[in-house]
């Protein structure tokens, strides 16, 4: 690969439909630490559970595999302004990729792994009910894109790509819904597009989800975003081989 190029992984995956906790309780005993185990259990609906034990399966599954362990032996840890981020020291991170990123939104999980710290990854699929915001959360320039549709579906699938680019933005920086939305210009239009500080991977995955990967600009080189699917099945038979 030419080295004027920053490599950057991305996988998502589809939620299975139907799952019990009785399905789930050996992947949390097999997955989660005391205090995952925790912030499970304060998710009240079942599906939220589910959300939450898929992004831990990604991302452990990755990092067992980048480290030579076992998922349920990764020890995540947040940041000051609550990003997730591996144990590791800052130089093992940047040399192995275990840079990291996570997201889910209804029916779908994904995570961005790569060199760069200033890494962010959002998922998002929004209707006609959320062009009330539009005002509310995007810039002019962005609120005119929105708005050009040729009708609402369109202008609401507008709104969803570039709420994924926000949202991607702003975990990236680490500061999530920290910093206002109006705070965080996105260029509009679809696929790849940059400004002076990140570079946005846009597509659509599942049944309509946008799926953004914001990358900081590394030593001036641009990022390449390799995209793949994985399956709930594929990483849940991953994790219990090491029952």
């Amino acid at each position: 690969m030419n080295d004027a190029y920053e490599p950057c992984e991305a996988v998502w995956m589809r939620l299975p439909p139907a799952v019990d906790e009785d399905e789930l309780a050996p992947l949390r005993a097999l997955l989660l630490d005391e205090e995952e185990q925790a912030a499970y259990n304060r998710y009240r609906l079942l599906r939220s559970c589910v959300e939450y034990l898929a992004g831990r399966l990604l991302v452990k599954n990755r990092l067992a595999r980048l480290l030579g362990t076992t998922p349920g032996g990764i020890r995540l840890i947040k940041k000051a302004g609550g990003k997730p981020c591996t144990a590791a020291e800052p130089e093992s991170a940047k040399r192995l990729g275990l840079y990291f990123n996570l997201t889910h939104a209804e029916g779908v999980a994904a995570c961005a792994f790569g060199r760069v710290d200033a890494l962010g990854i959002d998922v998002a699929r929004c209707g006609t009910e959320h062009l009330a915001l539009t005002d509310q959360l995007f810039l002019p320039d962005e609120s005119v894109y929105i708005r050009k549709a040729r009708d609402e579906r369109e202008s609401a699938d507008r709104f969803g790509m570039l709420w994924s680019r926000k949202e991607a933005a702003m975990k990236a920086r680490g500061t999530g819904l920290a910093l206002a939305p109006l705070d965080c210009p996105v260029p509009v239009g679809t696929g790849i597009a940059e400004d002076g500080h990140y570079r946005w991977h846009t597509e659509q995955v599942g049944d309509g989800h946008w799926l953004t990967v914001a990358v900081g600009r590394a030593e001036d080189r641009d990022s390449i975003v390799r995209l793949s699917e994985t399956t709930w099945a594929a990483e849940v038979r991953f994790l219990k081989s090491f029952e």
